[in-house]
């Protein structure tokens, strides 16, 4: 019942988790664009956690209404939850080379690092699943057309 409160109080808190995912996409993005073989994945899951931080700040705006709808707060604290964890592996991918580094020595130590493609597929599985759990908000639902 804490948590609960804590999201209706907070406002899920998914307007800083959508501010640290942007900074995250476009971090990751900056730091392994030439990456051979990689830029394509890289680029296509930095556009994703982009987009989804700017739909975090659209769950942010309907949260009260989310919060009413009788599965709102479980679904709202699952995005929450799932935006931190994404957060999280984000700032371990964008986060480990030492920003002064030359590019080659980035990607050097990036591939070096057989953790690295693992947990790249690991943020993409986290981002796919974030991604379903906000659509159940962001999609309009569908308008049945009456035919003649």
């Amino acid at each position: 019942m804490a948590e609960l409160l804590g999201i209706v109080a907070g406002g899920a808190g998914l307007a800083s988790l959508a501010l640290q995912l942007v900074d995250g996409g476009q971090k990751l993005r900056h730091r392994y664009k030439n990456a051979k073989g990689m830029e394509g994945n890289v680029l296509w899951l930095s556009e994703d956690i982009e987009l989804i931080g700017k739909q975090l700040i659209q769950l942010e705006a309907s949260a009260d209404d989310i919060m009413q709808e009788q599965l709102g707060p479980i679904m709202m604290g699952r995005c929450r939850d799932r935006s931190a964890k994404v957060a999280d592996r984000l700032a371990n991918l964008a986060g480990d080379l030492p920003v002064n580094s030359s590019r080659i020595q980035m990607i050097r130590t990036t591939f070096r690092s057989g953790q690295w493609k693992g947990e790249l597929d690991e943020l993409q599985a986290l981002v796919t699943g974030l991604k379903q759990d906000i659509s159940q908000y962001t999609t309009p639902p569908l308008i049945l057309m009456e035919q003649d």
